[in-house]
């Protein structure tokens, strides 16, 4: 079993928009340049609703959520939420 590196940059917490907290998720919030993406992030698909400040990242095929990346400048524009649940 392969098993990740620990999450440095923060706590898992839970998010509380109506998408992470109807399924569950749990996220963390590493710095983008400490992720290293080994394949798939090509082929990820994103919504956004709302505000659309955040654009959520799926699996087009299977629907596994990834996470989210904001899309202002000025909300968290380093960070990337990264689903662990």
């Amino acid at each position: 079993m392969k098993l990740s590196p620990p999450v440095e940059d923060g706590l898992v917490t839970s998010c509380n928009c109506s998408i992470c907290s109807t399924n569950g998720y749990l996220m963390v919030y590493p710095l983008e340049s400490n992720i290293t993406w080994h394949s798939g992030f090509d082929s990820m698909t994103t919504y956004t609703f709302g505000k659309e400040k955040i654009a959520h990242s799926f699996c087009s095929t299977c629907g596994t959520s990834i996470g989210g990346k904001s899309t202002d400048a000025s909300f968290f524009a380093d960070n990337r939420a990264v689903n662990v649940s």
